[in-house]
C-alpha cells in the first residue's frame, strides 16, 4: 500500500479468483449471443421463422416495436453489465439489474400476456426459462462480488 492510499482505496483492490474472470466473459459471450439473436430477429424474422407452425408465425409477428425494445435494453444492459464486471465497476449492478427487469417484461410479456406458452407449446418456455434463470445467476453474482469489495466505485 503506497502511504497516500487509503484504507477504502486498498479494500477496492481485492484480487478477484480466476474463476471470476471465466464467470464475466463467459457472460459478456452470452449477452453478446443475446444481441446477435436480437439483430437476427430484426432483420431474418421471416428466415428464423422456417419450421414455425402458421400459428406460431401469426404470434411470432405479432409482436409490437416495445418487445424490441425491451429486447434491446436487455441484452445492451447485459453487455454493458458484463463489461462492467470484467472492469471491476460497481455500475455492473445497475446495468444487470436493468438487464433483468427487461428480461422479466419482455418475457413475462412474450409468453403469459402474448400467448407463447400456448403457442410454442411447453418446450417453447425453456429457452425464456433459462434467460431468466441467468438473468437472476448474474443478479447474485454482482452482489456476491460487490460483498467480497471485487468492485470499485
Amino acid at each position: 500500500m503506497y502511504l497516500h492510499e487509503s484504507s477504502a482505496e486498498q479494500k477496492t483492490t481485492t484480487p478477484v479468483p480466476r474463476w471470476y474472470w471465466a464467470v464475466g466473459v463467459i457472460a459478456l459471450i452470452w449477452n453478446l449471443m443475446g444481441c446477435d439473436v436480437l439483430l437476427m430477429e430484426l432483420f431474418y424474422q421471416e428466415e428464423m421463422m422456417v419450421d414455425f407452425t402458421d400459428e406460431q408465425k401469426e404470434w411470432s409477428r405479432s409482436f409490437g416495436a416495445s418487445v424490441y425494445v425491451l429486447w434491446g435494453i436487455s441484452v445492451f444492459a447485459g453487455i454493458a453489465g458484463c463489461i462492467n464486471l470484467l472492469r471491476r465497476k460497481k455500475v455492473a449492478r445497475v446495468f444487470l439489474d436493468l438487464s433483468f427487469v427487461s428480461i422479466f417484461i419482455q418475457m413475462g410479456y412474450t409468453m403469459v400476456i402474448a400467448g407463447g406458452l400456448k403457442v410454442m407449446g411447453p418446450t417453447g418456455a425453456i429457452m425464456p426459462l433459462i434467460i431468466v434463470l441467468i438473468a437472476v445467476g448474474l443478479i447474485w453474482f454482482v452482489r456476491f462480488a460487490g460483498s467480497k469489495e471485487w468492485l470499485r466505485a
